[in-house]
């Protein structure tokens, strides 16, 4: 689970690029890219990506050979401090561990291939076009789409980061049962 997540991430921006690109010629190119352009599936890839580097690492821990029930007990117990550390506490979200993150919700930062165009709507920059970006909201009633204004992405930044640490508790306690 975690080599594809860390790939469709690298390859995030090429991959938005093509599908924009073909999203008239190709059947599924417009599904595609309406999906990789929800802001939301984006910023939950970047967030979820050092959970899944710590479910790794449980997980190949928990199949040496050698490992004795002592020893997976306290990669167990690692694992959770590891996910509160990285989620649920106050300097959550900072760090190396969470640098793409940081690079995409920093706007303003250079390295970041999101960029506000001239209207103020979020948009990425792929092969000289300004893709932009779109939240689904979703109320009881009705699902509507809305471009990313920065007032937007800012609640959805803290609605992502939010679902984000709801993940990681669940996924501890689930873990030390």
């Amino acid at each position: 689970m975690n080599g594809p997540a860390q790939r469709l991430f690298s390859e995030y921006q090429s991959l938005v690029g093509v599908m924009y690109e073909h999203r008239f010629s190709v059947d599924k190119a417009q599904d595609l890219l309406f999906r990789l352009t929800d802001i939301e599936t984006l910023l939950t890839l970047v967030g979820i990506l050092p959970m899944l580097d710590e479910m790794n690492v449980l997980v190949k821990m928990s199949q040496s050979r050698t490992m004795y029930i002592a020893e997976y007990t306290n990669a167990r117990k690692f694992a959770c401090l590891s996910l509160d550390n990285l989620y649920t506490m106050p300097d959550s979200f900072a760090g190396p561990r969470f640098t793409n993150w940081t690079t995409i919700i920093d706007i303003e930062n250079t390295e970041n291939y999101l960029k506000f165009d001239e209207k103020g709507i979020l948009c990425m920059e792929v092969r000289g076009y300004m893709v932009p970006f779109h939240y689904i909201d979703k109320t009881r009633r009705t699902t509507k789409e809305r471009p990313v204004s920065r007032d937007l992405f800012d609640n959805v930044v803290i609605s992502v980061r939010r679902n984000l640490i709801e993940i990681a508790k669940s996924l501890s306690s689930e873990i030390r049962e």
